[in-house]
């Protein structure tokens, strides 16, 4: 089997909560709770959950924009947290993020132009200014924007036209792998697909690994080969994508998935309500961090964490497969 390209293991992160003037330190949240990951050249994985699960911080992690606390983190077998800051900068050119606002990424006082650019004065300094200006261009070609559009002041472009130049900007070093924090869900909803498109073409022309960051599951079905659930910072379920979707196997992701809306006219389907509120990550649950919520729950999910295990298809469920997929007759769901 081939070295994946990015490869996480054992990710943990914390962040002390601290009230008052003095700064008195109240506990700790332990946002990313050892997180195994791999993601292999030109695949797409998608990173799901709810909000405050910890896919931004694991991908924040990932590319050492936040250090994290423990585990592992390799690129194309190094170790990144290893690297000091000028050998990190020096590798920050094979991978690049796409972050999830369109309109806070941009510099407001940078012209388009130049904000495409400024990657390539960083990595690309042997370049003329000619040159830089000519590359630049095609960059914005090849997100499908004008050439017009580097004399434009962000505030002068619609959200979906900057969401593309914040892919132009992520893709002028030449990456290998393209981070994309939730990156249509700021976005009007006839402009999603455009950028959803876009992701898919550019991953298919130019080979990139993407790593991509979503609660949508709909994007998801359509961009991933693999799909990774995370719950209260853990992950809860791992598989390829129309495994996922077709026999979900932790009951957490059979309630994600239930609030897919799907046409299927005279088809009735089930959605799961789940219980209760997502647990404090300052005091989380002993055993499995779902079993407060999960229809299914037993005493044993209370007293032990099940570990995330399988072969193509992981679950970290003692009794994984019992809820039956979205659409059919959902066992232990409460209408």
């Amino acid at each position: 089997m081939t070295q994946p390209l990015l490869e996480i293991e054992g990710l943990r992160k914390d962040f002390p909560v601290r009230r008052g003037l003095l700064g008195r330190t109240l506990g700790t949240v332990r946002a990313v709770d050892g997180v195994d990951l791999s993601v292999r050249r030109g695949e797409c994985l998608a990173l799901v959950g709810e909000s405050g699960s910890g896919k931004t911080t694991v991908a924040r992690c990932a590319l050492r924009l936040v250090e994290p606390t423990a585990g592992s983190v390799r690129f194309d077998g190094e170790d990144l947290l290893a690297l000091g800051t000028r050998e990190l900068r020096r590798r920050r050119r094979r991978f690049q993020m796409v972050f999830q606002d369109p309109y806070g990424s941009l510099n407001p006082r940078q012209r388009i132009g130049s904000a495409v650019g400024e990657p390539l004065e960083v990595h690309e300094s042997a370049l003329s200014r000619a040159a830089r200006a000519e590359r630049v261009r095609e960059l914005l070609g090849t997100v499908g924007l004008p050439p017009e559009m580097t004399a434009r002041w962000p505030h002068e472009l619609s959200g979906g036209q900057r969401q593309r130049v914040g892919i132009a900007r992520a893709l002028a070093a030449g990456p290998e792998l393209l981070v994309a924090d939730e990156p249509v869900t700021a976005l009007d909803v006839s402009i999603r697909g455009q950028i959803l498109s876009l992701l898919e073409d550019l991953r298919q022309r130019l080979g990139l690994a993407l790593l991509l960051i979503a609660h949508d599951m709909a994007a998801v079905e359509r961009l991933a080969d693999r799909v990774a659930v995370m719950y209260l910072g853990r992950i809860v379920e791992v598989a390829p994508r129309s495994a996922l979707f077709s026999r979900p196997l932790h009951p957490y992701t059979v309630s994600l998935l239930s609030a897919v809306p799907r046409p299927e006219p005279g088809r009735r389907r089930s959605r799961i309500v789940l219980g209760g509120e997502p647990p404090s990550p300052l005091a989380p649950p002993p055993g499995c961090p779902f079993h407060p919520r999960c229809p299914i729950a037993r005493p044993r999910c209370s007293e032990e964490t099940p570990p995330l295990a399988g072969e193509d298809h992981l679950a970290a469920c003692f009794y994984a497969g019992e809820m039956t997929a979205p659409g059919g007759n959902l066992s232990g769901a409460r209408a």
